[in-house]
């Protein structure tokens, strides 16, 4: 999540999303495409928190991606160092558009992202099914490639994610009727206090551990 928006983490995706639909449109369903973050224990254990708490709400599916690691090497002071790669997010993500766009399962679909890898996969969706696509940029990012071939580009309003969180314990039944309760996780917050957990705007940056020159300045093995 973006600097300034982490407060919003424990975020209702269909309840979002319905906020931007209009009549006669019908939300008909809601694929979430994350890679999981095992890399790093702590937040993995949110990320499945709140994974966890979406199932049980109901009305999303989620598609997990993964992260691997490569080595890269640094020029500045030659030495070799690994870094995360997040790996079949965009490609789950183009794979079930145009599977879903082939079996007619929607008439226009929106994705909420600023990667631009994604066009070639909603040009061919759009021209070959003649299908409608709604753009929202994610908060303070945005792709200038995506926007030009949107059927229509929506914003990120800080109103509608502040209207669309989860209760907070999201609660279910077990089969044998015990309920049981999901919490959000405590630095998630619920106000501006939770901000400090977000993303810095240079959050894609890796750093070399030797001698902290950010990548891509280093090369990646060949």
């Amino acid at each position: 999540m973006a600097k300034g928006w982490g407060r919003y983490r424990w975020l209702d995706y269909p309840a979002l999303l319905t906020r931007y639909m209009r009549p006669p449109q019908e939300l008909v369903g809601i694929k979430c495409f994350t890679a999981l973050m095992t890399h790093q224990p702590d937040k993995y254990v949110r990320q499945e928190q709140y994974l966890r708490a979406l199932e049980v709400r109901g009305g999303i599916e989620n598609l997990p991606g993964k992260f691997t690691s490569r080595r890269v090497h640094c020029r500045k002071c030659g030495k070799w160092f690994r870094v995360p790669q997040e790996k079949r997010t965009y490609v789950n993500l183009a794979t079930h558009l145009v599977a879903d766009a082939f079996d007619d399962s929607f008439d226009t679909f929106l994705l909420c992202t600023a990667d631009s890898d994604l066009v070639p996969a909603v040009r061919y969706v759009q021209e070959r099914f003649e299908k409608r696509f709604f753009l929202i940029d994610p908060p303070r990012r945005h792709s200038d490639e995506l926007s030009e071939i949107a059927d229509l580009r929506l914003r990120s309003r800080e109103q509608f994610f502040r209207q669309s969180q989860l209760p907070d314990p999201v609660e279910y039944a077990t089969p044998r009727g015990q309920t049981k309760r999901i919490h959000r996780p405590a630095s998630w917050g619920t106000s501006e206090v939770a901000d400090a957990w977000s993303e810095p705007d240079d959050a894609g940056i890796v750093y070399c551990l030797s001698c902290h020159r950010p990548w891509p300045d280093g090369d990646p093995e060949t």
